[in-house]
């Protein structure tokens, strides 16, 4: 464990520092089928929570299982125009949907 951690200090300088606001995370999910006590995972849902400091928003996007999902993680009181976000972040998968529908070559492995 690092030393700032093990001194508490990292808690202490998140909390504080004010060069970050948001930040965007893609995770590559695992490569094949994943079980859970002998049950197979059907679905999987990316989440980074933990001690946030002074980090606003956390965007998460996970690829797995055939599938991309993305999640926004957000501090409701210093995120005024949440809304907004969202719509814009929905509006970018549904332009991506569309332009599939419309026969466009979509050539991602996932890595």
């Amino acid at each position: 464990m690092p030393l700032l951690v093990r001194l508490g200090l990292y808690r202490r300088y998140l909390r504080r520092q004010r060069r970050l606001h948001t930040i965007v995370s893609m995770v590559r999910g695992p490569a094949g089928p994943v079980t859970l006590g002998g049950v197979p995972v059907t679905r999987m849902i990316p989440l980074a929570l933990g001690d946030q400091g002074s980090i606003t928003v956390t965007v998460v996007a996970l690829a797995a299982l055939g599938r991309l999902v993305v999640t926004i993680h957000a501090d409701p009181d210093r995120t005024p125009d949440l809304d907004r976000l969202a719509e814009s972040v929905r509006a970018g998968f549904d332009a991506l949907v569309n332009l599939d529908a419309r026969g466009a070559e979509t050539t991602w492995s996932g890595r």
